[in-house]
């Protein structure tokens, strides 16, 4: 990686970001006042100061009960030991951090919430719970915390073109900030991690097309008895992804002025947006005769990506019981699986694990969709949006004392590495001022590896692994080109399901999507025929269809408004 591409992402982002705020709907509220029985940052330490609240005086101490999901990191402990020492004459804080598995930890969430259960921060996003916690006031709105002289480092790290675009209409009818926004770029490069030994024992050097994949998968499903060829979790990337991303789906739709949005659990619309006019809209479960508004290819139902994914379950490339897999990533890490999909932040992490449970093994990267794979300009769909975010729930009574814990991470550069990378010169080294390497003769199975999008990611504050192979950086040089990305039309638009939250209970929204489930793990032959029964059966529903009207007439009217004030 060139010196100095660290600060070259960060201006890039800075810019683009700023020239995005056009796009955002900001909204106009002052930051609020501090609720009552609450004290302000000043109040809190006694001084009015602009420096950050605890460097001045000793806080009483408090304990911060903090959610996180997946397995507890390697050495946390010592890494929260080591930040408790540094901060106990200013923060004094006792920091308890619970980890959970992704796959109870939304349910988990939200019981602990209405069940009024003390956690003051909490790891959320617009894929697990926020929307609807933030609809029914279970998270506070931040925004006072934000480009306040109190919070020096969350003004640094969090600039006002940021923030407006990761915005959520709140209770009030009103955009506000209910999350720390956690993220490093517009949006992530994904790939498809693979075995480059397993590859080169049978001939293929590297992937680098969509018909390597195939032969890679063939040759793992033929010669490498117990190696399932892909492997995922039921909600976390399909194979659908892989298919979709190398027939450059998504960057058609847009190039022909079609457009998702999300409703939630009323799944995700697609709307014909020309001149900033919604010119059609089809929500998941009406009838598909609403399609024909749409330009051709687009007027019809396609079930070519179902058929490739029936394909590949047949062919035994998938699990046929993935609906029940929750463990994807250990098990590739444990040499059970030939590939796995991952962001490209995830390859030193992911490589680390590999070779400390299969000796001798190498970590092969292939990026599958195409237009990306070839670095090509608009290749990347944005909204200007991050999707992982720290909320504060509405039941807690340490909010400022969270945000000073977050203001301290982004202070500094040091800070902020002693959480995404731990203590330096026991768990990492840096390499100049944007990258690092372990220190000799750390085992880096078992050493501290932190999901930094769950706390400390962040533009400002990025460094790359020193073993990244150089194809791996350049992908990074090219998320740094603002021409790299094509803007959502609905950048900055968040649809506020509250005028129809009876309609979207509705239980066959729930049934529906099981339904489809069978379709996207490749569980169901005769797709064609199968789909058209299911939707005879839909349209039967009427109290299913009037509640799929009233909700997309809601979605038309917000969004068609949005867009007449960009």
């Amino acid at each position: 990686m060139k010196k100095g591409l660290k600060k070259t992402l960060s201006l890039i982002f800075a810019v683009t970001m700023s020239t995005s705020l056009l796009a955002a709907c900001t909204g106009k509220n002052s930051p609020s006042t501090p609720d009552k029985g609450e004290s302000s940052p000043t109040n809190a330490v006694q001084n009015n100061s602009s420096e950050p609240p605890a460097v001045k005086t000793p806080l009483e101490p408090v304990k911060l009960e903090v959610m996180l999901w997946g397995d507890k990191p390697k050495q946390f402990d010592e890494i929260v030991d080591e930040f408790e020492r540094q901060t106990k004459d200013t923060l004094n804080i006792d920091l308890n951090v619970t980890w959970t598995p992704l796959a109870d930890y939304g349910n988990k969430i939200k019981l602990m919430l209405s069940a009024g259960q003390k956690i003051d921060l909490a790891f959320d996003a617009p894929w697990l719970n926020m929307p609807g916690l933030i609809a029914n006031g279970s998270y506070i709105e931040l925004d006072k915390y934000f480009n306040n002289d109190q919070y020096p480092g969350l003004q640094k790290a969090f600039g006002e073109s940021l923030l407006n675009n990761n915005k959520f209409v709140g209770p009030d009818k009103q955009q506000h900030v209910y999350g720390v926004p956690l993220g490093q770029g517009y949006a992530p490069v994904y790939a498809l991690y693979y075995r480059k030994d397993l590859a080169k024992k049978h001939g293929i050097s590297e992937l680098k097309s969509y018909d390597d994949m195939i032969a890679y998968f063939d040759a793992v499903k033929n010669n490498e008895p117990g190696i399932t060829p892909y492997i995922f979790n039921k909600d976390q990337y399909p194979p659908a992804w892989i298919i979709d991303g190398n027939r450059a789906i998504k960057i058609d739709q847009a190039k022909n002025n079609i457009w998702e949005v999300s409703t939630g659990s009323a799944g995700v619309a697609k709307l014909h947006i020309v001149d900033n006019k919604i010119k059609a809209a089809y929500l998941p479960g009406e009838s598909t005769d609403v399609l024909k508004d749409f330009p051709e290819p687009f007027h019809a139902l396609d079930f070519t990506t179902n058929e490739e994914i029936l394909n590949w379950n047949e062919k035994g490339y998938i699990e046929s019981n993935a609906i029940n897999r929750k463990d994807a990533q250990d098990q590739f890490t444990a040499g059970t699986a030939g590939s796995y999909m991952q962001t490209l932040d995830n390859y030193v992490a992911l490589e680390n694990a590999l070779k400390a449970a299969v000796p001798g093994s190498e970590l092969g990267v292939y990026v599958y969709e195409n237009n990306v794979r070839n670095m090509e300009p608009a290749s990347l769909l944005t909204e200007f949006k991050f999707w992982n975010f720290l909320s504060i729930p509405a039941s807690s009574k340490n909010a400022d004392r969270s945000m000073m814990f977050l203001d301290w991470i982004f202070a500094s550069q040091q800070n902020h590495d002693l959480f995404e990378y731990g203590i330096e010169g026991k768990n990492w080294v840096a390499v100049g001022d944007d990258k690092y390497k372990l220190p000799d003769g750390v085992d880096p199975g078992q050493n501290y590896a932190f999901p930094g999008y769950q706390l400390t990611w962040n533009p400002n504050y990025m460094r790359l692994a020193e073993a990244y192979p150089q194809d791996v950086v350049e992908y990074y040089s090219y998320v740094a080109q603002d021409t790299t990305f094509l803007k959502q039309v609905s950048a900055g638009f968040t649809f506020n399901g509250e005028p129809v939250k009876t309609e979207m209970t509705n239980p066959s929204f729930a049934k529906m999507a099981a339904e489809n489930a069978g379709f996207e793990l490749g569980l169901i032959k005769n797709i064609a025929d199968n789909k058209a029964k299911q939707e005879q059966n839909l349209l039967k529903d009427k109290q299913l269809q009037a509640d799929i009207q009233k909700i997309k007439a809601e979605l038309v009217q917000q969004l068609q408004a949005f867009l007449d004030e960009q």
